[in-house]
């Protein structure tokens, strides 16, 4: 994930936001985990798995793992954030769990092992009939363009479909299912189950693809746009779609908090500016190809009118030298009108 990694998993961590993040995606909304009840674990989980085939070592990675207390009791919550689909997630998660549940088995053999405590099946076991684990829930936060996709179960990741019926039905009864806790963001139903700037975060990029949708909104949730904290404004800023780069970050920054309405409407701003230089440069290429056709045309009228006068003077020409002609042989000129005869001839032949 890089960069947008580095910003999300402290956001995350954060001990309100993650307490949002499992009394949503767990409980449904209820208040049920406090901030003040969560302690911060080792995100790698390394064990080992003994069995017939000998010993096999297991290392996986949490984004994020938390314990927390509810009374006398615990649970652990994982969080894996995707960026991308992995369409093998549930082996992905039930592995990291199973080496969770391996690591609380060895802890528990191990303090047996030093008390000495066990005896018969129970130290053969190295757990005895009162002990229990602590209960491992896996959530997935998923904040990719695309629907998710991949399988949300094991059972999808099995051909079970191509079974007999009665085969399948009964494979169903012996092979145990996994089901992952998927929150896809950009297609969540009800971001506003969350109580802190969760809300905020997960309703702009749930809308981000759509620009009038999202313009919308935030017009009419403006004042919580309107102070947002500094990691807030980053995180939306290295999830969404819209690109940030052009903006002034000071003119936004007030009273130590950002306000991303101010920065949508700076970007908007600047796209428009954009939009009316671009067409300025378009009517000025249209007007320019105007005054050519413009030109053009005007060539053409001075050309057919010079040729129409070209025309009309030869006529007028030939009306006069008939004129002359008729002068000459009325006077008593033949010879001259004989030659004017020849010279209207040739002209007739020139203008032909």
């Amino acid at each position: 994930m890089g960069k947008r990694d580095i910003i999300l998993k402290p956001y995350l961590a954060d001990n309100e936001r993650f307490a949002d993040l499992v009394n949503a995606s767990v409980f449904q909304g209820r208040q049920v985990i406090l901030p003040m009840q969560l302690e911060m674990q080792d995100s790698v989980r390394a064990t080992s798995i003994r069995s017939h085939r000998g010993k096999k070592e297991i290392q996986r990675t949490s984004d994020i793992i938390k314990k927390v207390a509810l009374g006398t009791q615990f649970v652990v919550v994982s969080l894996e954030n995707q960026k991308d689909i992995h369409y093998a997630m549930p082996l992905r998660n039930f592995v990291s769990e199973a080496a969770d549940y391996q690591m609380q088995y060895d802890r528990i053999r191990k303090q047996h092992e030093q008390k000495r405590d066990l005896q018969g099946s129970e130290y053969l076991s190295g757990f005895c009939k009162e002990d229990k684990v602590i209960p491992v829930i896996t959530i997935v936060l998923y904040f990719g363009e695309e629907k998710w996709d991949g399988a949300t179960d094991l059972y999808e990741l099995m051909d079970l479909q191509n079974y007999p019926p009665e085969v399948q039905k009964q494979l169903k009864k012996f092979v145990n299912n996994y089901h992952i806790n998927l929150i896809d963001i950009r297609h969540m139903e009800n971001p506003n189950i969350f109580r802190t700037d969760l809300r905020q975060v997960f309703n702009f990029i749930k809308r981000d693809a759509n620009k009038k949708e999202l313009q919308e909104y935030m017009t009419q949730h403006r004042a919580e746009y309107e102070a947002l904290t500094s990691e807030t404004f980053e995180v939306i800023e290295k999830l969404s779609n819209i690109d940030f780069s052009g903006f002034h970050k000071e003119s936004t920054q007030t009273g130590g908090n950002y306000s991303m309405c101010r920065a949508m409407e700076e970007m908007l701003e600047d796209a428009r500016e954009e939009a009316r230089q671009e067409m300025c440069r378009a009517m000025e290429e249209m007007l320019e190809d105007a005054r050519e056709e413009v030109r053009q045309e005007m060539c053409r009228a001075m050309e057919e009118m010079l040729e129409d006068a070209q025309e009309e003077g030869r006529q007028e020409a030939h009306k006069n030298i008939e004129e002359l002609m008729k002068y000459a042989k009325n006077n008593g000129f033949e010879k001259l009108a004989d030659k004017i005869a020849r010279k209207l001839e040739r002209f007739q032949i020139a203008g032909a």
